[in-house]
């Protein structure tokens, strides 16, 4: 059970901390591209399902917790393959926002780094 406590906060995370600004940075470029504005597609629809799904897996885990457990019938984790459904969605999700908002802080206006600069400070 421990072991999907990164699952929920990757996927309840993913497209709520930077998911507005990786739309906004998305739909700036829509209309130019077919392939832009299906990326823009997908990104909304997986935004909006990794989060459902990291709420859904919450719920489970907190039902699981407090249901007595039948000695008959023990759960099997190898074969719940919900949890491995989250993650699918959850990171693609999370490179996405991570890849948008280093393009838009790229590609900024008046931003500070050159081709011979770096992004930090070593």
């Amino acid at each position: 059970m421990a072991d999907l406590i990164p699952t929920i906060v990757l996927a309840m995370g993913a497209a709520a901390l930077g998911g507005p600004d990786a739309l906004r940075f998305l739909l700036a470029f829509a209309g130019r591209s077919p392939a832009v504005d299906v990326a823009v597609c997908v990104f909304a629809i997986s935004a909006a399902t990794t989060s459902v799904l990291g709420i859904m897996l919450l719920v489970r885990i907190f039902r699981r917790a407090s249901v007595v457990r039948n000695a008959a019938a023990p759960h099997a984790p190898a074969t719940d393959v919900f949890p491995k459904m989250v993650r699918m969605v959850a990171f693609p999700v999370a490179f996405l926002v991570t890849a948008c908002l280093l393009a838009a802080q790229a590609l900024a206006p008046g931003s500070e780094l050159d081709a011979g600069q770096y992004a930090c400070s070593a």
